[in-house]
């Protein structure tokens, strides 16, 4: 049986024909070994007999062994798709998050261009009723002028300007 745990260890890490080769190689050294150490005259049926058992017991490590390399590499062949899965499914999460993100960017974006718009239009709109009304400044009416609004929106230095008046 030692034989046999042999040429399975050689099934399971090595190449398959090696495997074939080293139990058909092991029976016949088996049997030889039996006959060197045997005082008993050769008879060939008996060495045949025996052979032939070697080599049944060494198909069975041989298969075994066979049998667990292709378990390891099963397993190891789901254990890398599992891997490549769960990146998928990583991936699929950041884009998903990254779309939102740019959605609502862009939403707000919108928000804040249209409050902008509607203030600048509301601003102008008072500036000329009290235009009408006879004033001769907006910035004395203590409404913004335009020119203070686009600053504001640039992000130049000069925006606190537009509070301290003319």
């Amino acid at each position: 049986m030692p034989i046999a745990n042999v040429v399975g260890s050689v099934a399971a890490y090595a190449s398959t024909p090696m495997a074939w080769v080293c139990a058909v190689v092991s029976a016949v050294a088996v049997q030889l070994g039996d006959q060197v150490a045997s005082t008993t005259p050769f008879i060939l049926t008996q060495a045949l007999y025996f052979g032939t058992v070697y080599l049944l017991v060494d198909s069975i490590g041989v298969l075994v062994g066979m049998n667990v390399r292709t378990q390891r590499e099963r397993l190891s062949a789901v254990e890398e798709r599992s891997a490549r899965l769960a990146l998928a499914r990583e991936q699929t999460a950041l884009l998903a998050a990254s779309t939102e993100r740019s959605r609502i960017a862009r939403e707000m974006h919108d928000v804040v261009a249209h409050s902008l718009a509607v203030m600048i239009t509301m601003a102008d709109g008072a500036a000329a009723a009290v235009d009408r009304a006879g004033a001769a400044r907006c910035g004395a009416a203590g409404f913004p002028r335009r020119e203070s609004v686009v600053i504001v929106v640039s992000g130049e230095p000069e925006a606190e300007d537009w509070r301290a008046g003319p």
